[in-house]
């Protein structure tokens, strides 16, 4: 269905283990291969797309179709996983189709795909990973334009995962149900992992598939309509039961905007109680604030989180929590549309966020471009949290709107100083990030276990980037994993790393953030020119606290709740 719809706003927009008490050293068993490894000489720039010859082998696009729907070009994630417990991050990507390739340990990949029993096709968007049922294995959910699907990882070759959707019962709402990005996190504390699930707008044969823009010569040009020409649908919240089964809980969480894209979860506040955050794209963001018993508020308004420094409902996409300026508090992190730039939110403390964007000095330079994927990393190990935004038009013909931009786009590097600002540093990052992409989804993870962050990148309109961090500082860094009583990542926990000098580093083992993707859940800390670490405090979501005294660097340490 065609429509004459000019649009003013939209064409607005479009220009402008155990030690006493749990600490063990990657040294022995699964944990071998998580020690510390001798790196190749690194090309120039910080980052080396290795997908090709890692064996990557998978490519989303169109065939040249154009133009695209809104449908057509708002997916594509992937992610880090370590499905076979080996200590090596494999990695999952979502197209039309789903694949694994399995870490063979000496940078390259297996496909593993047609063993995997993750069969499911079709508009498919991104995933979720995490132990849900605590066996200690990795567990998949997709999502897509008609399509939730749960994987169990059943610990055997073949399959790999067997499909519990409708047992787990977080299957489809109808034929056009449209979950986006999802997550994993334990919102009661009951050591099970409950599940959150974005959801986009009603889009069928029957609402409009393509809007008239206009160029600057006044010729009418159908392109992808925008979000707010369709009916919202809202995000859903699962309560993991401990049998297998989910609870729908959604109505507990109050003014569900909708047109849900992004969703990463922190205790911002710091009372042990997980929070959400709900990026919904032209629609007020979602704060909520978990206060215990499944009774959540919505604080977006409140705490400053909902809109951008205009006080406007924004284009919220990617979404990353991380404390960049190093008191002690979470920040957060907003991918969003062109000309308008990219949210950073700065925790005051109290409930309270501060836009930051102008004041950190990447509030001008981000505008020029339109972000889905984001995430906050330490990528050269100073100690300071550094950020990378994937970039991409979703308007596939914009180039014939608007000739002052195009479909595909570089991605964004920014280096933390250090004092609360970032330097433009694409042109250290290396060719990579001047090679225009179509980019959507991102996740990090340390796959070759060298202490340095790397990224797995989705270009809508070709191949998958995997960003080897070939730094070449000398910084220290220390690495940890948390696992819960029952053997499965800790996702939640918060540790405290105390530095000699008398410096405190906050971080939360979280796997969902960025856009359609998953992370490694091992928490990473640069520690710059210093190897001394005096303490590590772990809060577990149980509330219970372990303290690591004087734990040794530059490696990977497996911390694990006491049964007790």
């Amino acid at each position: 269905m065609h429509i004459t719809f000019f649009c003013r706003f939209w064409l607005a927009m479009t220009p402008l283990l155990l030690l006493a008490p749990a600490l063990c050293g990657c040294r022995s068993g699964e944990e071998a291969k998580a020690s510390r490894a001798v790196s190749k000489t690194p090309a120039s720039g910080i980052f080396r797309d290795v997908a090709d010859e890692a064996g990557l082998r998978f490519r989303w696009g169109h065939n040249g179709k154009s133009p695209l729907d809104i449908r057509d070009t708002t997916g594509g994630g992937g992610g880090f996983l370590d499905f076979d417990r080996d200590g090596l991050l494999d990695v999952l990507l979502v197209g039309d189709t789903v694949a694994l390739y399995r870490n063979r340990g000496n940078g390259t990949f297996t496909d593993v795909s047609a063993q995997s029993g993750l069969s499911v096709r079709g508009h498919l968007m991104g995933c979720a990973v995490g132990d849900f049922d605590n066996d200690g294995f990795s567990d998949v959910f997709i999502t897509g334009h008609g399509v939730t699907k749960l994987y169990r990882n059943t610990r055997k070759k073949r399959p790999i995962f067997q499909d519990v959707t409708d047992a787990a019962g977080v299957g489809r709402r109808g034929p056009y149900d449209w979950p986006t990005s999802a997550g994993f996190v334990d919102l009661d504390a009951d050591g099970f992992l409950d599940l959150a699930v974005c959801r986009y707008v009603l889009f069928t044969p029957q609402t409009p598939q393509f809007c008239e823009m206009t160029n600057p010569a006044g010729k009418p040009i159908p392109a992808a309509c925008p979000p707010y020409y369709y009916e919202p649908q809202k995000l859903l919240v699962y309560r993991n039961q401990g049998n297998g089964r989910y609870e729908d809980m959604s109505d507990r969480f109050p003014e569900r905007h909708g047109n849900s894209l992004g969703i990463a979860f922190a205790d911002f506040d710091d009372d042990g109680k997980m929070d959400i955050y709900v990026a919904n794209d032209g629609e007020p963001g979602d704060l909520y604030h978990n206060r215990g018993g499944w009774k959540f508020q919505n604080l977006g308004t409140a705490s400053a989180t909902a809109y951008n420094q205009d006080g406007r409902e924004q284009a919220g996409m990617g979404v990353d929590w991380s404390d960049y300026d190093g008191d002690g508090r979470l920040d957060l992190i907003v991918a969003t549309y062109l000309q308008e730039p990219r949210s950073l939110y700065r925790n005051e403390g109290d409930g309270l966020f501060s836009y930051a964007s102008f004041n950190a000095l990447i509030g001008e330079v981000t505008k020029t471009s339109l972000a889905f994927g984001v995430v906050l990393t330490d990528f050269d190990n100073d100690a300071h949290p550094d950020l990378i935004f994937t970039n991409g038009h979703v308007q596939s013909n914009i180039a014939a709107i608007n000739p002052s931009t195009s479909y595909r786009q570089p991605m964004h590097l920014f280096r933390n100083q250090g004092d609360g600002t970032f330097a433009n540093a694409a042109n250290e990052g290396g060719a990579v990030f001047q090679r225009p992409i179509v980019g959507r989804g991102i996740a990090l993870g340390d796959y070759d276990n060298d202490g340095r962050m790397d990224a797995l990148v989705v270009d809508l309109e070709g191949a998958p980037l995997l960003l080897h961090n070939e730094d070449k500082s000398s910084h220290h860094w220390l690495g940890v994993r948390v696992l819960n009583k029952a053997g499965r990542d800790a996702v939640g926990a918060r540790i405290t790393l105390e530095r000699e000098s008398g410096g405190k580093r906050v971080a939360e083992a979280q796997t969902c953030r960025g856009y359609l993707s998953a992370s490694d859940p091992r928490i990473h800390f640069g520690l710059g020119k210093s190897d001394r670490v005096t303490r590590l405090m772990v809060r577990w979501p149980s509330g219970k606290i372990t303290a690591v005294k004087n734990p040794p660097t530059d490696r990977y340490l497996t911390v694990k709740e006491e049964a007790r």
